[in-house]
């Protein structure tokens, strides 16, 4: 069972520069994800590094609700091993999550959007992009916002919710993105990621649900491992 999980943390930056975005990949993402349901675009208005909309798709009959990154593959990255690769990232919420109008708006409903829009930033900041069982973190904190979420790192796995997307020179792949507290991720670069799925395994939790008030599962100081 392998235990090696690849840090991504401060790397060499790259200045940011305005995108104006990847029609193609937009709209062939967007397709992607309307296939599965309704969807409701959120657009970007930085576009630093890569334009990066947000979608919500309500999956038809299924209890969940998906918000997917669209425009982290507008431009290829490279793994730690050189290998290019084109990565979109997604998280799920529950039903009951807030997404009306007047609510998605505020800072204790809107922060799942924002972390996912840092997250898939970040990789274009430094060039190396994210695979499955790699993690990133500690997140950097703004001194002008205060942070409403709990999280301080997040590591990506593999998904069956969302499959590839085929496009002409490049093949999309959907990486789940699940946020996990600063022991959490310091448990995960100690010991391997295997030891926090598991303790989500026993949990019956679901990594890559959004849920800013679960308990960390990494075990306290002194304390034998799950």
């Amino acid at each position: 069972m392998t235990r090696r999980l690849v840090e991504h943390g401060q790397l060499p930056q790259r200045m940011p520069e305005k995108r104006a975005g990847d029609r193609v990949l937009i709209e062939a993402v967007t397709a992607h994800l309307e296939a599965l349901g309704p969807i409701e675009v959120i657009h970007d208005l930085d576009s630093r590094w890569v334009h990066l909309d947000l979608v919500i798709c309500r999956p038809v009959d299924k209890d969940y609700v998906i918000v997917a990154t669209c425009g982290m593959a507008e431009r290829p990255l490279k793994t730690i091993t050189g290998e290019r690769i084109w990565t979109e990232l997604l998280c799920v919420l529950d039903l009951e999550w807030p997404l009306a109008p007047d609510e998605i708006g505020q800072p204790e409903n809107a922060w799942p959007f924002t972390l996912l829009r840092w997250l898939a930033r970040f990789p274009h900041q430094t060039g190396t992009g994210y695979q499955t069982r790699e993690s990133v973190g500690p997140i950097a904190s703004s001194t002008e916002v205060p942070r409403v979420h709990p999280y301080e790192g997040a590591f990506f796995i593999g998904q069956k919710l969302v499959p590839k997307l085929a496009m002409v020179g490049r093949e999309i792949t959907f990486l789940a993105a699940c946020p996990i507290y600063a022991d959490e991720l310091a448990w995960i670069r100690r010991d391997g990621l295997d030891v926090l799925l598991a303790a989500f395994a026993a949990a019956e939790d679901i990594p890559l649900l959004i849920d800013d008030q679960r308990d960390s599962y990494a075990p306290s100081a002194g304390a034998p491992a799950p």
